[in-house]
């Protein structure tokens, strides 16, 4: 007992301190948390714009908002799709800096849209916005009335029926927003463009050269003539060039190159013999069904289709076959990309090109309430019964409810009862013509559209062109475990056996272009060239080291290995990372300078000699303008205009290097418009074309010189 009494005793102490232990403990991992947070920034932050700090919280709720535009401007319930939500998110931030970067220098050079130039802009009659009188033009009479703007806007919390609550509202904000933000943009563009300005002599010289219109001879010689093999690329050659050329090769911000192999996930010759049995079983359970509908939609990936498809419009490489087969026959089993598939026809029918109908429309634009479409809705479903149970006269009820504007003769005034004449195939909406052309004459058809609902009858009809419908037992060759297992360990060793940058570089190019490439990639990229959406793969390459290899990764029907081949760092960039192009850009160098030397060494009189003494052809360009870009038959090669607008007719050029090769270039005629008496419209011209690239690359220019620390890579 005295034993227990000294350690109940002296636990007291011991357990006071370890509590007091705890407690400073907890203190200085709690400071050391602060002051780690002071030197990495907090966990929480996405980015931080000229000293502005934006967590993910804000910044998720801006992608949000972005996605949720996106599906409203989509219409029709749409969501969006993975691909489309990495690019919104990459467009919500670059919005994101450019607003607060731009934020700042609009407060900075006192640039302001204040209310009443916003009103004047939504509701003014004198200056009202473009993107006002865009979205409120009557398009049919092609006329802008403000009064249109003031009576949307009175109703903006009267949304279109079957829409969310508050919808309209939210796009007439987001319009808002839009409009304002453009009007920020225009009054800082004016700021400088309005400098801008050409002179006098300027203007001649544009004139003189706008008016010209050149017919020439080129001869090329391009750089594929002369082989890679026999140009010699030094070190000193390419630092020499690095050098000279370094803005060339400046990157924005760090990224990477590397190199990855595809491992595709495919069935094997087995799984695809169990396929072709699975599909062989199916089909003599087809034979013996007797409800089509009923098998197609529970074996076949693809369910059973009730439409009747004229020959051009059957997609399927059997097609003629099929239209020759009676109702009941197979075709198959056939390959079809990666699906095994039997077509079946299950029924034949002949249609017309155009049918005679006459309809009842009920419109559901411009209600005001739910409460007015369940009224406009009940309304229909009286109507409908009573031609379709009790044969009322569709003219009479036509002529009483319809709303279709055509029902009425624009001449007389009188009512037509519904006649809609002959109506060919095609002509109206998708869901008209499955119903008006498929179904049988005399029925009352319930038709609906995207405001409207409709009863039709078709009354008059010619049977003359041969449809059928075709049915598809199809199943997708899927690769069993087994063979899935094989190419993940085909991967894996693939990886285990090329953990060094060379051998992997060199296993890759082994494999070939089709399995492996190289790509450059930056830390907020999400596609991976050629293989789509990747960012767990980029991710990984922006954590490891250079030459590390990774594990495989799965990604769509493939397995991934990728290895980081340089690191490139921001600002100027080691040469060896760009050693391939800067070898290409000196090879093309010097093989410019052999092939000038080359076409100079013939001194050739014409161009028609120096063409026969280089055994090439002389090609014609006629129609040669100022403004030319892309030169038939050798693409984007400015050297070429910008060599014949120096020249006089008949006059042929020195060797000039261009993109692809080297040139020579005669002027054989010259054509010229009558002087424009008013030199001005050149230097507008000149101006406008300025001032559009000045207003795309202004805003870029001055948010990358702004202090942007982008953190997403961290959280995404």
């Amino acid at each position: 007992m005295a034993i227990i009494g000294q350690i109940r005793s002296r636990g007291k102490w011991a357990m006071l301190i370890f509590i007091g232990l705890g407690i400073f403990l907890f203190l200085i991992m709690s400071e050391w948390q602060n002051v780690t947070n002071i030197f990495r920034g907090s966990k929480t932050k996405v980015a931080v714009i000229n000293g502005k700090s934006f967590d993910t919280k804000e910044f998720e709720q801006l992608v949000t908002e972005d996605e949720t535009n996106f599906e409203l401007n989509r219409g029709n319930g749409y969501k969006i799709n993975e691909e489309e939500r990495m690019q919104l998110r990459e467009q919500t931030w670059k919005t994101l800096a450019e607003k607060t970067v731009m934020n700042d220098l609009y407060d900075k050079e006192g640039i302001t849209v204040s209310t009443d130039e916003m009103l004047e802009l939504t509701r003014g009659s004198y200056f009202p916005s473009p993107q006002i009188t865009q979205a409120f033009t009557d398009p049919q009479t092609r006329h802008f009335n403000v009064q249109t703007v003031i009576n949307f806007l009175q109703n903006l919390d009267r949304d279109e029926p079957g829409t969310e609550p508050g919808t309209k509202r939210r796009q007439w904000t987001n319009f808002e927003k839009s409009m304002k933000e453009t009007r920020y943009t225009d009054k800082f563009n004016k700021l400088v463009t309005k400098s801008f300005y050409t002179p006098t002599w300027f203007n001649k010289m544009l004139n003189d050269d706008f008016a010209k219109n050149m017919d020439v001879s080129v001869v090329a010689l391009p750089f594929a003539s002369v082989s890679d093999t026999s140009i010699k690329v030094t070190d000193d050659d390419r630092k020499a060039y690095f050098e000279k050329h370094q803005k060339i090769f400046e990157q924005k911000e760090e990224g990477r190159q590397m190199r990855y192999v595809t491992f595709p996930v495919v069935a094997s010759r087995y799984d695809t013999m169990d396929h072709l049995k699975w599909m062989s079983d199916k089909l003599e359970e087809l034979k013996k069904s007797e409800n089509d509908t009923a098998f197609f939609n529970t074996y076949s990936e693809t369910p059973f289709d009730f439409k009747f498809y004229k020959k051009a419009e059957l997609q399927n490489p059997f097609t003629d076959s099929i239209f020759n087969l009676p109702k009941g026959a197979f075709v198959g089993p056939y390959y079809d990309g990666k699906q095994v598939k039997i077509a079946r026809v299950s029924d034949r029918k002949m249609i017309s090109d155009s049918v005679q109908i006459r309809q009842i429309m009920f419109s559901f634009e411009g209600l005001k309430s739910q409460a007015e479409a369940d009224k406009k809705g009940m309304l229909f479903d009286s109507i409908f019964r009573q031609l379709d149970t009790m044969h009322a006269d569709f003219a009479s009820l036509a002529n009483a409810y319809s709303d279709d504007p055509a029902n009425t003769d624009a001449m007389t005034g009188l009512k037509k009862g519904g006649e809609q004449g002959w109506v060919k195939f095609g002509e109206r909406e998708p869901e008209f013509n499955r119903q008006i052309f498929f179904e049988d004459k005399g029925h009352i058809l319930r038709i609906r559209t995207q405001n409207s609902i409709y009863l039709v009858q078709v009354t008059a009809s010619n049977p003359t062109v041969q449809t059928v419908q075709v049915q598809n037992l199809s199943r997708t060759m899927m690769p069993s475990k087994a063979t899935e297992d094989s190419i993940l360990a085909a991967a894996t060793t693939f990886a285990a056996n090329n953990q060094n940058k060379d051998k992997f570089v060199a296993a890759v190019e082994k494999l070939g272009p089709a399995r492996g490439k190289e790509v450059a990639l930056h830390k907020n990229d999400y596609n991976l060239m050629g293989i789509g959406i990747a960012r767990q793969v980029i991710k990984w390459g922006f954590d490891a080291k250079e030459g590390e290899v990774s594990t495989p990764f799965r990604v769509a029907d493939k397995y991934v290995v990728i290895m980081v081949e340089h690191i490139v760092a921001k600002g100027i960039p080691a040469m060896d990372v760009f050693k391939e192009e800067i070898t290409m850009r000196i090879r093309n160098e010097k093989k410019g300078e052999m092939l000038k030397k080359k076409m100079m060494d013939i001194k050739a009189t014409s161009i028609g000699q120096l063409a026969t003494k280089l055994n090439t052809q002389v090609i014609t360009v006629p129609g040669l303008t100022f403004m030319t870009n892309s030169v038939p038959n050798f693409g984007t090669e400015p050297v070429i205009p910008g060599t014949a607008f120096k020249l006089a007719k008949g006059k042929m050029s020195a060797p000039v290097v261009g993109n692809q090769g080297v040139f020579v270039i005669q002027v054989d005629n010259i054509t010229s418009k009558p002087p424009t008496p008013n030199l001005e419209d050149y230097g507008r011209f000149i101006i406008n074309n300025i001032s559009q690239r000045f207003s795309r690359g202004l805003v870029q220019s001055i948010v990358d010189k702004s202090d942007i620390e982008d953190n997403r890579a961290n959280f995404y």
